[in-house]
């Protein structure tokens, strides 16, 4: 309970100025398993407490923990108030604790994530002792932890720390220096960085070198060198320590600290000390060049004929060792001795990626390591059984290419002026072999982790002939195999297929940002994959038929409908969460977690949808729907629910698809997709998808034809040309995947579906596809992986954007981002500074544009209308930086097209303006309030009262009036009448 502690610590501080220095230093809190709501076992607790021997007495502060009594409540209240400023996260505990009598959650997860503004909250894989001490640094819950204050850490500026580092300085040479007073004020009075560096500069020639040497590395490495580490990492130029650790701090004048064995800069702000500049001295540590630097000696270590018996004697360990390293990979045995191979392996393309453009001598360093020593590189990464280095050197190389100027070079050994041509261009060349890394691990993962030297006896000779891997290693003698029939040019699009087992079906597939989820037909089982490396993370016993699986919108939770159960999973640990039992045998059509996490929602085919409590595993709510038509309708054939949960779209077999809008359920609110006949393609619909915006369906009928019905304007449009069987959205829905009964995938692309891509798999019976989130790869449930849009940049002549005008503009408040609407309907939020789409927000129908656009004055309410008349309000969230979730609010038809959109200061209100009729809308309850129709057209404009908030100003060419924003009525008019002399004039005024 030491949060709650906290917490009324800081509502106290927040009241007493006496505290106002301390309280203006806290930017954050944490709060680990605090029960902010109190806790129903408190009682138990306490009672369990008293049974101790060294507890006798029961604890008073326990009690006052139950959740009957206000302290908990009042506590919370009052830092609600206060905790506006603070960024802040609540761990909640997900084990139960022993109390050895019992086993109880002693806080639950409703308790400890209070709901404060801007909180974040997050899961512990622990019981209520152990949600503060974790096993390791691979602790899953250190890691999780560690992440959030390292984010934390980032949006620090080092000036407001400034104090911080003069008290940690003061105090070390204090203690340095107890009886000195006049020598601890010179140091202290001088500017910390500046004196410190002052004490190197005074050292020998050697000394300093070694001295920059060691902060170069310490400033600049992915992670911090251990004393061993470092060691090897100054050789050759600096041998024979006995003990270097005294060497550093006697040499780097307290820049640098040793904490176990790890060396580290002292303070944050040393770092930007070392590496930045100021108005009269250069940085001490040229980063660029750092980096440069340290990569030569990366790959200068990594380019020993030695690595090979290394290797060697590393795979063939003893039975114990291949017990012991079985999990984390036999590379350690060898770090044991070298310990600087494991940083070499696993970041030397890091240091690449940041090193000047210009130097030959790394370009020549790089390719001579390239074709001589990648493939002993690539074996011992597979020795460390962690091939995600691999994917990720990739993604260094191609940025290092990348960043490199084009064309001619320039040769500084020639006369000036004089440009050579390069025999072939270096960065295609880097390209190509980062290229190569990709559908290595994809193609060969499996093998080499389990045989890490089958990239030099085995792998060359399956590579493609034009690939960088194949032209130079292919042909060597250490090559085993020569194999015929392989294709003359480069790597198929097909990056990796994985078995999933002899004679099983994968049924469906699912995607995330880290994994990638088959579900095996029959058995009940579920395989995760790891998506950059596509190598088994683990397998889901369901242990039952499993018909659906479906994930939460953070992609942390995975749920699976059995016949008998529904089961939570918790993806990164493969934890069963929940086990809710299935009360009857209807058939489960329909799946999704609700907007909190913590319920979940599940549509049978008795027509009804029901939301559980995954707590206690009873039922919140429950809805029964039936076609107002017919009432022996059956059994569905289809359910989906909407994006936003609002609306679920049903459809029986032999009529057309129905959308019941589940908000309004009590009002049988129904709307019924209009067929001509009932020979109508439309009543027969094989699959059902919705758009992202909530506003439209993708209906896939049985004779392969697609069908985007628009909800709110009630149309079809029908695209001939996309033959599909199964189909599924990007998650911007800006691209649809397709597969037809041949096995061909296709990838088309909004609002008009032309066909950007298409991959043929002759004869591949396919029964599920899935976007990868970033939208770069596609996956089908033959368990393999394509690269689609990332590959086939030649195929897209022109994306969305340049395809369709822009025709309305809004800037959120911030000027961070920028909204655009399209000709094709769409609304498009871009980032500022480079442009780049960040989100797809949601779209008008294809066949309309934009008009007008208004944003909000905090962000948070985003409005549009096309050119026939329709206005669509959303309510924007910021979840994190560049990621938003939308929320509807409402979505009407006008007469008249729409000419003006006013929001209220405190944006409860919008006003819509058309030539002839003005109407406020309440945001909060989305509705109209009030109307007023003119008589006749007016030329009038509309701005907020300066000064009267309740009050709106209505401004024409010859008069000003005020208005109320309640009632639009009439309101003490000031008007202003043109000159005599002007008044055949018609003046206007545009705000």
């Amino acid at each position: 309970m030491g949060g709650l502690v906290v917490k009324k610590a800081y509502v106290l501080g927040k009241h007493d100025t006496g505290h106002a220095h301390i309280i203006s230093q806290i930017c954050g809190i944490m709060f680990l398993a605090t029960p902010h709501r109190g806790s129903e076992y408190a009682k138990i607790l306490n009672s369990v407490l008293s049974t101790r021997l060294l507890s006798a007495l029961r604890k008073a502060y326990i009690a006052d923990l139950d959740v009957r009594l206000n302290a908990p409540q009042d506590i919370n209240e009052q830092f609600r108030i206060v905790c506006g400023d603070l960024a802040l996260v609540s761990f909640f505990e997900t084990l139960k604790t022993n109390l050895g009598v019992t086993k109880i959650q002693i806080v639950e997860k409703e308790s400890a994530v209070p709901g404060y503004p801007e909180e974040t909250s997050s899961l512990m894989n622990a019981d209520h002792h152990n949600v503060c001490k974790f096993k390791s640094p691979e602790d899953e819950n250190y890691i999780n932890l560690k992440n959030m204050l390292k984010l934390w850490a980032s949006r620090i500026n080092p000036k407001d720390t400034i104090n911080d580092i003069r008290a940690y300085v003061e105090t070390i040479v204090r203690d340095a220096l107890p009886n000195d007073e006049q020598v601890q004020e010179d140091i202290i009075d001088q500017p910390l960085y500046k004196q410190m560096l002052g004490t190197i500069e005074t050292q020998p020639p050697r000394l300093q070198f070694m001295a920059k040497r060691i902060l170069t590395w310490t400033a600049l490495c992915w992670r911090p060198l251990s004393i061993s580490e470092m060691q090897e990492a100054l050789e050759p130029e600096f041998t024979g320590f006995v003990k270097l650790e005294d060497t550093i701090i006697q040499i780097c004048s307290h820049l640098i600290s040793v904490d176990n064995s790890n060396i580290s800069l002292t303070h944050l702000t040393a770092r930007h000390f070392l590496l930045n500049s100021t108005d009269v001295t250069p940085a001490f540590i040229d980063e660029k060049h750092g980096h440069e630097r340290i990569a030569l000696r990366c790959l200068a270590y990594l380019s020993s004929d030695s690595w090979r018996r290394v290797s060697k004697f590393l795979e063939r360990p003893t039975a114990v060792t291949r017990d012991k390293f079985s999990k984390k990979g036999s590379l350690l045995l060898a770090e044991k001795d070298h310990p600087l191979l494991g940083y070499t392996i696993r970041y030397w393309p890091y240091h690449l990626s940041k090193s000047p453009l210009h130097s030959q001598e790394l370009l020549d360093t790089l390719f001579n390591f390239l074709n001589t020593h990648c493939l002993t590189w690539i074996e011992a990464i597979a020795l460390s059984a962690d091939l995600r280095y691999l994917v990720r050197s990739a993604q260094y190389l191609k940025a290092y290419a990348k960043r490199r100027p084009r064309g001619l070079t320039l040769n500084m050994l020639d006369p000036p002026l004089s440009f050579t041509a390069p025999a072939e261009d270096d960065n295609q060349v880097i390209k190509s072999w980062a290229i190569d890394f990709i559908p290595l691990i994809g193609k060969f993962g499996p093998n080499l982790v389990q045989s890490p030297s089958s990239i030099h006896r085995l792998v060359p000779a399956f590579c493609s002939r034009s690939s960088m891997v194949g032209m130079t290693y292919a042909t060597t003698r250490e090559t085993e195999l020569s194999v015929a029939g392989l294709l003359s040019g480069n790597w198929d699009d097909c990056l990796a297929s994985v078995t999933i087992g002899e004679d099983v079906i994968a049924s469906k597939v699912l995607a995330t940002d880290s994994y990638f989820i088959t579900l095996i037909s029959g058995s009940g089982n579920l395989a995760i994959w790891f998506a950059e490396t596509c190598q088994l993370a683990r397998k889901l016993e369901h242990n039952e038929y499993v018909r659906l699986v479906t994930l939460n919108q953070s992609q942390t939770l995975l749920a699976t409908a059995g016949t008998k159960t529904y089961c939570i999973w918790d993806l990164p640990s493969g934890k069963e969460f929940y086990r809710l039992p299935k009360s009857t045998q209807e058939l489960t059509m329909a799946l999704s977690f609700d907007n909190t996490d913590r319920g979940l929602i599940v549509g049978l085919d008795d027509c009804s949808v029901t939301c559980f409590d995954l707590a206690d595993s009873q039922g919140k709510w429950q809805y029964v729907m039936q076609d107002p038509r017919d009432l022996n309708q059956g059994c569905p054939r289809i359910m989906v629910f909407s994006p936003d949960l609002d609306k679920v779209a049903i459809a029986w077999r032999g009529k057309p698809p129905l959308v019941v809008d589940m908000i309004e359920m009590k009002l049988r609110h129904y709307q019924r997709c209009k067929v001509s006949s009932g020979n109508d393609p439309l009543c027969a619909p094989e699959r059902i998808l919705w758009q992202l915006e909530g506003s439209s369906l993708l209906i896939m009928c049985e004779n392969g034809t697609l069908v985007e019905w628009s909800l709110y304007d009630d149309e079809h449009h029908q695209f001939e040309h996309v033959k599909a069987r199964n189909m599924v959205t990007s998650q911007d829905g800006n691209f649809l995947l397709t597969n037809d009964h041949v096995g061909t995938m296709s990838v088309w692309i909004f609002p008009r579906l032309s066909l950007i891509y298409q991959l043929v798999n002759q004869d591949q019976f396919i029964r599920g596809l899935a976007f990868s989130p970033d939208e770069e790869y596609e996956l089908d449930d033959q368990s393999s992986v394509g690269e689609s849009l990332a590959a086939t940049d030649p195929m897209i002549s022109r994306d969305e954007v340049s395809q369709s005008q822009v025709t309305a503009v809004a800037t959120h408040p911030e000027e961070t981002y920028y909204c655009c609407g399209r000709e094709g309907g769409s609304i498009v939020i871009h980032e500022s500074i480079h442009g780049k789409k960040v989100r797809k927000v949601y779209s008008h129908s294809s066949t309309s544009s934009v008009t007008i656009l208004s944003w909000s004055h905090s962000g948070k309410y985003i409005v549009s209308a096309n050119d026939s008349g329709r206005v669509i309000a959303k309510r924007l969230e910021m979840k994190e930086m560049g990621k938003w979730a939308v929320f509807p609010v409402f979505d009407f038809r006008s007469e008249e097209p729409i000419r003006q959109f006013v929001f209220s200061e405190k944006e409860k209100l919008l006003l819509v303006s058309t030539p002839c009729t003005d109407c406020v809308w309440d945001l909060k309850a989305k509705r109209e309030i009030c109307r007023q129709k003119w008589n006749t057209r007016q030329s009038r404009r509309w701005i907020e009262h300066p000064l009267q908030t309740e009050l709106l100003i209505w401004i024409n060419p010859l008069e000003v009036h005020t208005y109320s924003w309640m009632t639009l009525e009439h309101s003490d008019p000031a008007q202003t009448s043109p000159p005599e002399a002007e008044k055949h004039v018609r003046p206007s005024l545009h705000i």
